[in-house]
């Protein structure tokens, strides 16, 4: 470089974001502490990506470390250490690209970032990493970790679950064993108000499913097109009094009489029943109590018939969703 400047560090493969949700972050990078003056490189390498027509938040930023960095013996200021809210309007604007490149310039520029994301879907779980770079994580999904051992897993969710009991939101791998350990390393993020299961292996259906009853503030459960699950664990549903969102989904192996203590809870607001092969039309009469069911989804459930034992449905407000169903 004519100007003596350091090179800034390579941006990295798309196939390597780890989120494309707002506010998330990209992949865990090896974040070393580097001098205030590679701010200029780092924001020159973010310029030198964009096209002629980039966001004007960019080429600001990229302007800005220049005349900070000429600047900085005068004013006696890094420019590595902006305040951390103009940090953070800046960042919001760029792509996970440019944010990568700018989280690598300096641990400020990198805490100013991590304190904002809230929401994480990395390829593979590194619990240390993730605490120590994004404190403020509320959403964990973990939809992407495919090449990660079972084993690994459930280490790493252990050690989060013990310095991030603030998450909100988890979402495990499809394709999964889930074993009582497993259920328990989840319930034991213990203000956990959103948890999915979808397409994971419930190995022991009758004790795995009654671990979740710690979750007192569990909302939302998403157990669509879980495999092994039976009624004996929808039955143990019933010991989540705060769930309004229950997804059942593709789980052939449910009944009618299994979703009969649902009917027992009364913050159900919707209940996805959708292809549920052995759910026939007495499915409904379990839930003549619940006044505040709001949505019914029977799509596909191919012993449900149209017919008018629908309108034991009290609640006037209720949608029930019977598309594919038998019409009689």
């Amino acid at each position: 470089d004519s100007q003596g400047l350091p090179r800034a560090p390579a941006v990295a493969d798309s196939n390597q974001a780890s989120s494309n949700a707002t506010g998330s972050a990209a992949p865990f990078e090896d974040e070393s502490d580097t001098t205030g003056s590679d701010a200029h490189a780092a924001v020159s390498a973010v310029e030198t990506r964009r096209s002629s027509d980039a966001p004007t938040a960019v080429s600001g930023l990229a302007t800005a470390g220049v005349k900070g960095a000429n600047e900085e013996e005068e004013q006696g200021q890094s420019w590595a250490h902006l305040p951390v809210p103009v940090l953070r309007e800046i960042m919001g604007m760029l792509s996970w690209q440019d944010v990568r490149v700018v989280r690598m310039t300096c641990k400020h520029w990198r805490k100013a970032h991590g304190v904002t994301v809230s929401c994480l879907t990395p390829t593979q779980l590194q619990a240390a990493t993730v605490t120590e770079l994004f404190p403020a994580l509320a959403v964990l999904d973990l939809s992407r970790v495919v090449e990660q051992p079972a084993e690994s897993l459930k280490q790493q969710l252990l050690e989060q679950s013990v310095v991030c009991q603030g998450l909100r939101n988890l979402k495990l791998p499809e394709g999964i064993t889930v074993d009582d350990l497993m259920l328990a390393v989840a319930a034991a993020f213990s203000g956990l108000t959103s948890l999915s299961l979808e397409g994971t292996l419930i190995s022991t259906d009758s004790g795995s499913i009654s671990i979740l009853s710690i979750l007192q503030q569990l909302q939302a459960l998403c157990l669509a097109r879980t495999k092994g699950l039976s009624d004996v664990g929808v039955d143990s549903l019933s010991t989540l009094p705060a769930l309004t969102h229950v997804s059942l989904s593709g789980c052939f192996e449910v009944t009618s009489a299994g979703c009969a203590k649902l009917g027992g809870i009364a913050s159900l607001t919707s209940l996805n029943l959708e292809g549920c092969a052995n759910v026939d039309d007495s499915v409904i009469a379990q839930f003549t109590n619940l006044i505040n069911l709001q949505t019914l989804n029977l799509s596909y459930c191919s012993q449900v018939r149209v017919c008018v034992n629908i309108s034991v449905c009290v609640c006037v407000y209720m949608y029930v969703c019977v598309r594919g169903c038998v019409c009689v």
